[in-house]
């Protein structure tokens, strides 16, 4: 069972990833480049600490479609995970 703040994560990764050209192809026939450009959109809209986690659900699901057969290799394990270049906000005390 998962928490509500992972849930929630979960649902709007989702919904970023329909709004991508990802959304429009096979798992199967995703590049390393089409990820790697994913990637960098998420890190210029995202602060990092939510674009690690995003990257994070990517990869685990990746690699369980990896150990099923769903995919033949692994499409990110040679890419290096972008720099986050959103900037946060600091709340003021």
């Amino acid at each position: 069972m998962i928490g509500d703040s992972h849930y929630n994560r979960i649902q709007r990764l989702f919904k970023r990833i329909a709004k991508s050209d990802i959304a429009y192809k096979n798992v199967k026939d995703l590049t390393e480049e089409d990820y790697q450009e994913f990637f960098i959109e998420l890190s210029k809209e995202y602060a990092k600490n939510t674009f690690d986690k995003f990257y994070s659900e990517i990869k685990l699901g990746l690699e369980y479609a990896f150990r099923k057969g769903i995919i033949d290799e692994f499409p990110i394990d040679s890419k290096v995970k972008p720099r986050c270049t959103k900037k946060t906000k600091k709340l003021l005390d």
